[in-house]
């Protein structure tokens, strides 16, 4: 059997083409976009180099801040202790506690006002200025486990490269001694 096509009429093809089309209102007009940025132009362009300039005059009257890293390793008898655990998920927690500690005493007062006494920073002032010298050294320090090794960044920052670079070696030193004493108590 054939059954024959036959074409719809007039007005029936024009409504289903019309709800394919979008409506006039949901079309895109950028004439309009476009006439208000050309009008603001000068006031976009104003602003945005304001805002450049600004930024400029901020990055070259800021103080600059030198940041020197030094790296200490855990020494061995604080490896022995994470092996000594028995369980392999005690070990884990074992280490990251130790490390945790680590970094504590890194940025203890203790540690700040040994570095201010090797480094002589407390020369010559009183209590309250060598307060506030200590106050800056363990405010500016900084340590962290570096990956998942025993070895520990430590960081400083300062306006001035050099005493950046000193302090933060010297904060390295006095962990390691500290360290190296732990190490001979416990072994005594």
């Amino acid at each position: 059997r054939q059954t024959a096509v036959t074409p719809a009429p007039a007005g029936q093809l024009s409504n289903r083409r019309e709800s394919f089309l979008p409506a006039t209102a949901d079309r895109l007009d950028l004439t309009e976009s476009v006439a208000f940025f050309r009008r603001r132009f000068t006031l976009i362009l104003g602003v945005l180099m304001l805002c450049l300039l600004a930024g400029l005059a901020y990055a070259m009257l800021a103080p600059k801040i030198y940041t020197a890293n030094a790296t200490v390793m855990l020494t061995d008898n604080a490896a022995e202790k994470i092996r000594a655990a028995d369980r392999p998920e005690n070990r884990q927690v074992l280490s990251n506690e130790l490390v945790d500690t680590q970094v504590e005493i890194i940025t203890s007062r203790t540690m700040a006002e040994r570095v201010a006494g090797a480094l002589g920073m407390g020369k010559g002032l009183d209590s309250n200025a060598l307060r506030n010298v200590i106050d800056e050294l363990e405010r500016e320090v900084s340590a962290e486990r570096t990956g998942n090794s025993y070895a520990l960044a430590i960081s400083y920052s300062a306006t001035e490269a050099e005493a950046s670079a000193t302090i933060a070696n010297e904060f390295a030193r006095q962990f390691a001694g500290w360290e190296l004493r732990s190490d001979q108590r416990n072994h005594a």
